[in-house]
């Protein structure tokens, strides 16, 4: 996969749908699809989905645990040498190369870019 470069002010919206992402997962599991009209939980919604979609995507025949740590190194910014993700990946290379998909793309499924 090609290493695709995001301008700065993109990159820190993806990054910062990524560290609200727990949030917005409690938020609509509070309210349910009862409340799916309301044009906040649909963008709620767009934006889980967008996220559980690229690290899918991404991160195909990984375990949920591989994605689950992945996003929170995202969330939190760390790099290979802090990450959680550390133990699913045995290079710095693969980890980079897995988080910077994962963050283009959230932005090219939030039409960022």
């Amino acid at each position: 996969m090609k290493n695709h470069r995001l301008p700065d002010s993109v990159y820190k919206l993806v990054v910062a749908e990524f560290a609200d992402y727990d949030r917005k997962r409690r938020f609509l599991s509070v309210i349910g699809e009862r409340r799916a009209e309301n044009e906040l939980v649909r963008m709620y919604m767009e934006h889980v989905i967008a996220i559980d979609a690229a690290l899918l995507s991404v991160c195909r025949g990984e375990g949920g645990d591989a994605r689950e740590a992945l996003r929170n190194d995202i969330a939190e910014g760390r790099g290979f040498n802090t990450s959680a993700a550390k133990k699913y990946y045995t290079s710095r290379e693969l980890f980079v190369r897995r988080k910077s998909a994962a963050i283009y793309e959230v932005a090219r499924a939030l039409e960022l870019i």
